[in-house]
């Protein structure tokens, strides 16, 4: 699998992961629960591509 483009800015990602654990965007920055919410979420997905055969 090929990835096109420039790489995300670490806010991107961070914002992008904390999105995935349920925050929503104001004037507070995401906190550990939600990154780690997120990052569970992520693996989840991983796991899930992971277990799905290419045809």
């Amino acid at each position: 699998m090929a990835l096109h483009g420039p790489a995300p800015s670490a806010k991107a990602f961070v914002h992008a992961l904390a999105h995935l654990g349920g925050w929503i965007p104001r004037k507070q920055p995401p906190g550990w629960v939600v990154l780690w919410r997120g990052w569970m979420r992520l693996h989840t997905f991983l796991d899930l591509e992971a277990a799905i055969p290419i045809m």
